[in-house]
């Protein structure tokens, strides 16, 4: 009965555009921001069923304001890339022609749909090392209407918006906000005084690549645990630290028999140090909470959250049984490496990881992370804030109305074509093995909880990463030393978010 349950959560982030975008042409969306309408085979995504775009399925169309004209404009958007990285170069809008890549052919389809429909001229600019900050800040305080939005960090986005160098969205009245191809969660959650300055959706995947989850290596596990089911521990919320913690202690293995663990031998655990930020997140532990005033107050520092972080800290500290890739000596080179090479029983990690398991050998399931306790009501995570991409729009843009349409329109045309190739194709038909674990991403896509203390950049992040890096549990010292900066960080948004205000 509680599988069946959490089965319902799938409304939510991924499920809700895609049961409506696989046909269900009684479910109905804002009036008037959608329509239902097929397109032609030109405009079709790549790599999809024809069911995708039979007569009467629900296409994804913002209403066009009044009067706004959109032929032969151009609409720079300075996208969110780094070349040093496999995972965080852009997939959202670089895509030159079509090449094969389920991702990359969504992509083109989406942008030369948009150009087509608009009568517009994409034009997308890689960003530089800085992931494009440096770049479009720069460009803000000379006046130029260079670039009409960009793909920041959400560390960058607070930092930007601070500096008075964005857009507070709300104050378009252009963009169409409460359309189901933006992410209401993260309205709600990331605004401060009720102004939001970064925004997620249907228009790129990238944040949702960074979402924190557990994989585990089946074979290994069911060898040491005939009996256990760890979907049905998960379903029956039993998935918590304590369990997940027994699991781990219990086994590590000595393979070569050298008498020293490495990465030539079994792990529990393989993670790397975001993992306790998220971990707590999981917990339902808050970095900060707000006030009716929709004012940020710091809450991290209480009794929960330093129990928890000594449970962690038994599941993540023991160098024989877990390692990680950022920790002091001694680590692992690459947890996702360790854990593909069947060296490690879970790995913690995030979305991405799952579609690069697709060449592991084993078999692999996915979970949720785990819970508090077993009284916890639902399952948490939580975006990376170093690399999620935030959509953001400089104030200095001239026209907004036609940002804002042109926005809407390229976040409409991604619900209906790159959630689907990054979702259904993507994840489900191509990555993960099993329904436990499609139905896994579900919970997880749906739980989403965008915590400002973690995700801003007043440094709370870092300051708990580095407990995980220093193996410490000694929260309270931390705090103690820290506290006042996060403080200060934070009263010099809320300052600068007021001043934005009047």
């Amino acid at each position: 009965m509680k599988r069946r349950l959490l089965a319902l959560l799938l409304i939510l982030l991924f499920v809700l555009p895609l049961a409506a975008a696989c046909g269900n042409a009684n479910q109905t969306t804002d009036p008037q921001s959608t329509e239902t309408k097929k397109p032609d085979s030109g405009n079709q995504p790549s790599g999809s069923d024809e069911s995708e775009t039979e007569e009467g399925d629900v296409w994804y169309e913002p209403e066009r304001p009044a009067g706004l004209t959109t032929q032969d404009k151009e609409f720079v958007f300075l996208c969110f890339t780094d070349d040093s990285s496999f995972y965080w170069h852009d997939s959202d809008f670089l895509a030159d022609s079509i090449n094969g890549d389920t991702m990359n052919d969504a992509v083109f389809q989406r942008n030369k749909y948009v150009e087509e429909e608009l009568g517009i001229t994409l034009t997308i600019v890689p960003g530089d090392a800085q992931l494009g900050t440096s770049t479009l800040s720069n460009s803000i305080s000379a006046g130029d209407d260079e670039f009409q939005a960009a793909d920041l960090t959400t560390h960058d986005m607070f930092s930007l918006a601070g500096q008075e160098l964005l857009l507070e969205l709300n104050s378009m009245g252009t963009i169409q906000l409460t359309s189901p191809w933006w992410d209401q969660h993260c309205l709600e959650d990331l605004s401060i005084l009720n102004q939001n300055f970064g925004l997620y959706g249907e228009i790129g995947s990238m944040y949702k690549r960074t979402l924190g989850c557990v994989i585990f290596n089946k074979p290994l596990f069911h060898e040491r645990f005939p009996d256990v089911d760890l979907y049905e521990e998960q379903a029956e919320k039993r998935w918590t630290i304590e369990a997940m913690t027994d699991i781990v202690l219990s086994v590590s293995e000595d393979l070569d028999g050298d008498q020293t663990m490495t990465e030539a031998d079994l792990f529990g655990m393989t993670y790397q140090g975001d993992m306790l930020p998220i971990a707590l997140i999981a917990c339902d532990i808050r970095f900060v909470t707000k006030d009716e005033d929709d004012i940020p107050e710091l809450t991290l520092n209480d009794e929960k959250t330093i129990e928890a972080i000594d449970y962690l800290g038994d599941l993540m500290y023991d160098t024989d049984c877990a390692r990680s890739s950022s920790a002091n000596q001694p680590k692992v080179n690459d947890h996702h490496d360790c854990f593909k090479n069947a060296h490690s029983v879970f790995d913690v990690t995030e979305i991405h990881a799952v579609i690069d398991m697709r060449s592991m050998d084993q078999d692999f399931g996915v979970l949720c992370m785990p819970l508090y306790d077993e009284s916890q009501e639902n399952y948490l995570t939580c975006i990376n804030p170093h690399v999620a991409a935030t959509l953001v729009v400089p104030n200095s843009i001239k026209e907004p109305e036609f940002v804002g349409f042109v926005l809407d329109y390229l976040s409409a045309a991604g619900m209906n074509y790159m959630t689907p190739a990054f979702y259904d194709i993507t994840l489900q038909s191509r990555s993960v093995r099993d329904q436990e674990s499609k139905e896994t991403i579900d919970i997880i896509s749906s739980s989403v909880r965008y915590d400002i203390g973690y995700l801003s950049d007043w440094g709370m992040s870092a300051s708990i990463r580095s407990l995980a890096d220093t193996r410490s549990k000694n929260f309270s010292s931390r705090w103690a030393s820290d506290s006042s900066s996060f403080e200060s960080k934070m009263e010099q948004t809320i300052e600068a978010f007021e001043r934005l205000r009047s």
